[in-house]
Formats: C-alpha cells, structure tokens, sequence
C-alpha cells in the first residue's frame, strides 16, 4: 500500500504539487499558529495545522500525508534556526521524529474514520460528527504528542519530571486544532460539494467569525497579563537596582567620613587606621579592602621608604605593575600614592606599598577626585591581591587640608599640593548585588551588571547570570554611581515563568477555541438536518405524489367501510364499501349527520355523542350498533371509531366492519352446541348412572380387572358430565341465558360450605384445607351464593390437584375499606410465566398435552372469571414456581 501510493506521488505530477501546496500551507499556517503561544515558549494551546492535516489527508488520500510530514519538518526546523540561529543533529532528529508523528497521525486519523464512518463524509447526524470528532481529534492526536514528547526526553532536551504536562497540553493543542479547522476545510473542499458547499454561509462563516472574536479576546487577555506581569517585574527590578544604588552610596558615605577623619586627624597609625575601618568591612565580600594611601613627592621617596623599613624591621620600596602585571619597583615619579594602610591586612599584602598612582587611567580618576573633591570610581579592574581574578573597582576619595581646597577644574596643582593623601576602598560590585537578593529573588530573577562609562567595544560584565535568553519580561535599569554609569539587566528565571503562567490568556484560549469547535459541531448538525430535511421533503413530494393515488384507491377498495366525521357529527368522506354495506350512494351519505344514525341491540337511537364518548380519551373506542336499511333489513355493524386532529379540528374516523354474517354464524354455532349438549346429556346421565351402580356392586361381586375398567369409564363420564355443564354456562354466559340472583350473605358461612364440599376431594390427594374463621365473621357481601360457591369449588379444587401430599391449601380474608379479597394458597408447583397471561382463556391448560398428569376441561378459571366480574367483582393471581399459587378474589362489602 506505501509503496504503491509512493509510485503513484512520483508518476502524478499534480500529486507533487499537491505535497508541496500542502506543506506550504501547513508551515504558513503553523507560523501564524505562533501568534497563539502561550509565553514562555511555544507551548500552544490549539494547533490548527493539526486540524489541516486531517482534513487534507481525509479529502485528498493518503497520498498527500507526505506533505504532512514535510510541512512539519519545514515549521520545527525554522522555529529552532529562529531561536539557536544554528541546525543541530538533535535539532534534525528533533524536527524529522515531529514530522512523522504528524504524518502517522494525519493518517491514522483517516483510516479510523474510513473505517467506522461512511463515505463520503457528509457529518449530518449528530452520533457521526460526534465520532469524526472522537476518532480524528483526540484519538488520533495521541499519536503525535506521543512521538514528540518521547523524542524531546530521549534526547536530553525535556526533564522526564515535566513530560507528562507538556505531553497533555500538546494532545490538548492537537485535539482542538482538530476541532476547531477541520470544518472549515471540509466547506472549501470536501465532496459532496452540493452539501458542503452549502455549508459556507451557516458552518464556516460563523464558525470564523466566532473563531476570531475568541482570538481577538486571547490576545487581549494574554497582552493584560503580560503588562500585569510587566509591571510587576519592573518594580521588582526597580527595587533591586534602589537598594543596589543605595548601598553602593552607603559605601561612598562611609569612605568619606574615613576620609575626614585623616583631614582632622593626619598622623592616626595603622592600628588606630584599622580601628577605625572596622565598620566599614561589615560585609567583607563586597569590600576587598579598605586603604589609606598618602601624597608623596619625589624628593620624599627616599626617606620614606627607610623609614617604613625601619618601622616594618623589612625591606619597603614603592611598587607598581610593569605590562605582564608582575610587581616591580616603582618609576621615577613627580608624585606618589602608595598604600601605607590596608584593612584588613591578611590577604591584601600584594596591595602594600603599591602606588595608586602608577596606571594612567587611574591616575587620571585620582585626579579627577582631588579636583571635585568628590569619591570617584576607577573603571573595572583586577587588583592586585584579587584571587579569583573577579572585577573590582576602587572608589577614590581624597583627603586635604582644611580651608585650601578648589573645586575649579584648573586648580588641580593646587588641589594636589593640598591634598594628603587618597582613602581607597576595592569593592566588588557583583557581590554587593548579590547580597541584596533573597532566595526568591534569586530563584525568580537572572541579572547581569554592565559598566557602561568604558569606551570599549566589548563592556565589562561585572554580574552575569543570564546567559542566552530571550523574553518579552526583559528588561534593564541605568543607575548612577561615583561617576561610572552602570546598567543593570533582568531576565525571569524558568521558574518565575513557570509560577506566572498567563493562566487567564490560556484558560480564554482553550474555553474559546473549545467554544468554537463546539459551536462548529452544532452548526454542522444543524445544517446537516437541513440539508438531510430539505432532501427528506423532495423525496417524501414525490412518494407522496406517487402513495396518495395509491391511497386512494386502497381506500376505495377496503373491505371495511371508512367514513370521516367532523366533530359535529357530519359526514365528511365515504368510501365504496361504506357505500354498499349502507345501501346509499356517497351523494346521500355526504353531510348526513350521524345523530341518531345507528341504532343499539335493543333498537334504541344512538346519539353521536354516546357513539362517540370514550373516542377523545381512548386511542380508539368500539360500539356494536344496527342500521336498519331502506329494504328493510337489519345491518349488524361494529364501528371502530378513533379521534385525529387536523389544522386544530377534531376529525373522527369511523370503520365500520359488517356483524351480520359473524352474527349469524355464531347463533348456528350456538344453537349446535346447545343441541348437542343436551343431546348428550340424557343418554351421559343413563351411563353414569349404570356405571355408578356397577361400581357400587349393585350386581354382585365383579372380577377385579373388571372393575378398574368399570371405574376408568366412570371417572371419564364425570368429566364428560362435566365438561358439558361448563359448556352450557358458557353459552349461557355468552348468550345471557345465565341468571346472577345477587344477595347479601355471610361470607364466612360461603367459605365454611366450600371447605365442607371440597373435604373429600381433598382427602383424595392427601391435602388438607384451612379456613381462620375467627376473625372477619360479620363480614356481608352482594352475590349469587351458587355462582359464587361454583368459582370457589374450581380455585379449591385446582389448589388440592397442584399441591403435593400432605400439604396445607389456606383461605385467607383481608377485608379493606370497600372490599374483601379472599385468599386461595397452596404450596403447590406453581405456574410458569410464559402460561400465565393466557391462565384465564378458555380451554387453557399449562400441560396441554394428552398425557398430562392433572385431567381437566380447562373452562373453570375462565368461567370463574365472567361469573365474578358479572357480579361486580375481579379475579387475579400471583405465583412462583416451585413455590406455590395465590388466587384471589376481590368483591364488594355490603355497609
């Protein structure tokens, strides 16, 4: 499959310009995508190139995912030359590994929506764009925030301690660029283009109107929170550089009064020297030394030096630094400042006796200092006891005179004949910087110390912590200080960055873009069931068109007759079976009312109201009505008669269905039944009788085999006797030929006689039956005692031929407040669900079969049924299998 869609890119030279069009516009799209990221770095919370290659993939074959790839690798490859201006092996490897999870996932993405989803994709339903949605956004996004994130911690780029949150705002990103782009390239591209195309204006228009609207709200929120985070870092900046500025003045302050102390006090000695310097070294990291350097001229060296070597009991001469910066002995000078006075003393012997005045450049700070009058900064340098080869810079403040002092510039000589001598402090400005920062500082902020007063081409960096970085947080203070300008830079840490997340810009860009996509979700539902009803509408025309002929002559041509009545009771259609079967032409039948129309079995006028009472509540209501026709003969008719609405007006539909011939054949079937059963009857009686006589032994002693069969055929003929009666109450039930003779009667007593009928029967099968005829003894009820007795016996005698041996049959009564119901229980196998709707039909039994094990005629549940809702009742059950049967019955109380 790779290799053929390989030869079919290499062979079409329209597949080539495909890729290349593709990667233009996934690179394009990629750098605009840019403007989205969320500072620091390029973490985007939605990546539309996703959504591109998606939908590229999808419309246009797997034969374009090469472009996929070749965008991808176009976009990492320049985002990483923009930030290391340089093209690693890692940074190939980094950008080739991202390429192909986008490759993969682009094609991936479309092979699971090929493959459980139609084509071609037309995303009308809403399960379907749901599923395009899930499959191409974010499942197949896991692929490449997979890849992406397993390469950047495989080659040391990403601590494996922040993948997993960087590998979730990657699928994250993905996902929504899914979301959010896919449609939009569907409606410019995809096929059926009758119904993407038409999409343009209800999908992709809002969908980029609202797309926009969330992005111009993004970059609002995340340029407030950036100037938020701006000034915030500003005025930490700001306070750093005013207590850097304010210390290093502290320093100048202190040197001056050391200063005046030599004016009032010129010949102090080098233990009260060191006395007083005491608290100016109270942070001796920033203060390397502190130095007293007297004015000597010429003329004085020679005394001057034997002098120190006697006090010193050592060789002292004036030294000074030759061009390889080894100490040697001191020029021939007009003037000297040797350092006489050094605290502290240990570490800083190199600095004794070096003469301040020996380097040009500053010797001309020294006397820019005796001329202001002022504590001057010499550039940046290493002196000479500096270990660590860090920069310092001496602050210079000279002591004169009291009273000959010239500020004017052209009073040097004077000023220097006047002056005795320079205090001198080597302090290390990256250390006061340091100082000043607490941890959070330190954690928060990298700075970098720049002496800006040098005219060099490269300034000397006093304090770099920064390195290469680059951040719209960086900022840079210019401070001031003993005649040096100094500026100060400021980058945020990777922490700082990570506890000030633009949280707000990122939660507006995801809940807008998540609000975009699913705003484009509905608008592709919505018109997709536009769409799929504007096509529902053209076909249902047309089999409309076509079924209402078809209707029509089904109508026509229906056994039943049909009839449609307003709700007035006017006729309003009639078909030709209504026509025939009524014996009136639909000239007649239009706008007759049906008021008093049909007739009921007592040849009482019917009202359209009473035909139509139970029509407005019931799904449909049936009556039995006569028509009487103009020859004279009577229609029997069952009218089914259901209630539309149409334009707000009640129509009733009317089917009538001819009874005449059911009528018949029922009285027929009747008539046979009744003449056959009675037929039956008296010769059944005369054998039962001479059955029963034989068995009695009315004629002697019978042969043992005799007698079994003599007992079989008397048992059969009390089935058959019996069978026979509840056929005849069936009939007369139907027929109302069976009387209900309804009186009040002690319950109790009722049950009392059932349990005496059924006692031996009972004994039969070894059942015993139970009645609590304590309670409940004055309970009266309205009935026909024998009926009553008869439904009674059947549930009794059922009970004892489903119990096993020795079990106990129960009648309970649990009267309420209207009724009682009475309680027939065994403890017998029980009735299967599957028989138990049907337990009450005629001729039912749950063993049907020939051999069942329980003989019966199966009529007496359906008999004991009629006979108890005849007299007002209600019969029902409930059963387990195995367990046992409840039937009930439920009847009035008489008050």
């Amino acid at each position: 499959m790779f290799a053929k869609t390989v030869t079919e890119i290499f062979q079409s030279p329209s597949s080539l310009l495909r890729i290349v069009i593709l990667a233009f516009a996934y690179l394009v799209l990629g750098r605009l995508s840019l403007l989205l990221a969320i500072p620091p770095g390029y973490a985007m919370a939605i990546y539309p190139p996703a959504g591109l290659a998606v939908a590229a993939v999808l419309i246009g074959g797997y034969r374009l995912a090469p472009g996929v790839a070749l965008g991808s690798l176009l976009l990492n490859l320049w985002i990483t030359w923009e930030t290391q201006h340089a093209l690693s092996h890692i940074a190939w490897i980094l950008a080739g590994a991202i390429a192909i999870g986008a490759m993969l996932q682009a094609a991936i993405g479309t092979w699971l929506v090929r493959k459980i989803l139609p084509t071609p994709l037309e995303l009308n339903h809403h399960n379907e764009i749901l599923k395009f949605m899930l499959l191409a956004g974010p499942i197949a996004c896991l692929i490449n925030a997979s890849v992406g994130i397993a390469t950047l911690v495989a080659v040391g780029i990403m601590p494996s301690n922040v993948a997993f949150g960087n590998w979730i705002t990657w699928w994250g990103g993905d996902s929504l660029g899914v979301l959010v782009v896919t449609p939009v390239i569907f409606v410019l591209f995809a096929e059926p283009r009758r119904l993407w195309a038409g999409r343009r204006y209800s999908v992709m228009l809002p969908q980029l109107l609202i797309l926009v609207l969330m992005v111009a709200i993004y970059v609002t929120v995340r340029d407030w929170e950036q100037d938020r985070q701006g000034q915030e870092f500003r005025h930490r900046l700001q306070s750093i550089s005013h207590a850097f500025q304010a210390r290093l003045q502290a320093h100048v302050e202190g040197q001056k009064e050391l200063a005046s102390v030599f004016e009032n006090f010129p010949e102090i000695s080098s233990k009260q020297f060191e006395a007083i310097a005491v608290p100016l070294l109270q942070h001796k990291d920033e203060l390397l030394a502190v130095e007293w350097a007297p004015k000597l001229v010429h003329a004085e060296r020679a005394n001057f030096e034997v002098r120190q070597s006697q006090i010193l009991q050592t060789e002292f001469t004036l030294r000074e630094r030759d061009q390889q910066k080894t100490l040697k002995t001191a020029s021939t000078r007009d003037l000297y400042f040797p350092i006489l006075y050094i605290a502290p003393f240990k570490g800083n012997e190199k600095a004794f006796g070096f003469d301040l005045y020996s380097i040009a450049n500053r010797r001309q700070s020294i006397q820019s200092a005796v001329t202001s009058k002022r504590t001057l900064a010499t550039e940046p340098i290493v002196v000479v006891q500096e270990q660590n080869n860090q920069l310092s810079i001496i602050l210079i403040t000279a002591a004169t005179k009291s009273g000959v002092f010239n500020a004017h510039p052209q009073s040097l000589t004077h000023n220097l004949e006047a002056t005795l001598g320079l205090v001198a402090s080597v302090l290390r400005p990256s250390a006061v910087l340091n100082n000043l920062l607490n941890e959070q500082d330190k954690r928060d902020i990298k700075l970098k110390l720049i002496s800006l007063s040098d005219k060099k081409d490269v300034p000397e960096i006093f304090f770099d912590d920064i390195g290469a970085q680059s951040s719209s947080l960086q900022m840079a203070q210019t401070i001031e200080f003993s005649g040096r300008r100094w500026e100060l830079q400021a980058h945020p840490s990777d922490s700082y960055l990570a506890s000030h997340r633009p949280w707000a810009a990122w939660i507006s860009l995801v809940a807008g873009m998540l609000f975009s996509g699913l705003v484009g979700m509905y608008f592709l539902m919505i018109s997709g069931r536009a769409f799929q009803i504007e096509s529902l509408v053209v076909q249902r025309t047309k089999q409309l068109q076509e079924s209402e002929g078809n209707r029509l002559a089904i109508l026509e041509h229906a056994a039943d007759g049909i009839l449609t009545v307003s709700e007035l009771g006017n006729i309003l259609s009639c078909n030709r079976a209504a026509e025939h079967s009524l014996g009136l032409s639909s000239a007649h039948l239009l706008d007759t009312s049906l008021e008093n129309f049909f007739s009921n079995e007592y040849n009482k006028s019917q009202s359209f109201l009473e035909l139509i009472a139970s029509a407005d509540t019931a799904s449909k209501t049936i009556k039995e009505v006569q028509r009487t026709r103009s020859d004279g003969s009577v229609l029997s008719l069952e009218l089914a008669i259901a209630k539309i609405t149409q334009q707000s007006q009640a129509i009733y539909i009317v089917v009538m269905h001819d009874l005449t011939e059911r009528k018949r054949v029922d009285k027929i079937k009747g008539e046979f039944v009744s003449t056959v059963s009675h037929e039956l009857r008296t010769p059944l009686t005369s054998i039962r009788g001479s059955l029963g006589l034989l068995a009695g032994g009315a004629i002697g002693d019978i042969p043992e085999k005799a007698l079994s069969l003599i007992a079989l055929a008397n048992n059969n003929a009390e089935r058959l006797h019996q069978l026979i009666n509840d056929i005849l109450d069936f009939e007369k039930l139907e027929y109302g030929g069976m009387l209900f003779k309804l009186e009040h009667h002690n319950l109790m007593s009722q049950l009392r006689k059932a349990l005496e009928y059924n006692m031996g029967y009972a004994e039969k099968f070894a059942v015993q039956l139970q009645l609590d005829d304590t309670q409940y003894a004055d309970i009266v009820v309205n009935v026909d005692d024998n009926r009553l007795m008869q439904v009674l016996c059947n549930l009794l005698s059922n009970a004892i031929k489903f119990s096993h041996p020795n079990d106990v049959v129960n009648i309970v009564i649990e009267p309420s407040q209207d009724t009682v119901r009475i309680k027939v229980i065994d403890h017998g196998i029980g009735i299967d669900s599957a028989f138990a709707q049907q337990i009450f039909s005629k001729f039912t039994q749950a063993d049907s079969s020939g051999t069942r094990k329980h003989a019966g005629t199966g009529l007496g549940l359906s008999l004991a049924k009629a006979m108890i809702e005849k007299m007002g009742g209600s019969i029902g059950f409930s059963s387990v299998v195995g367990v046992g049967t409840t039937f009930f019955i439920d009847i009035k109380i008489v008050k």
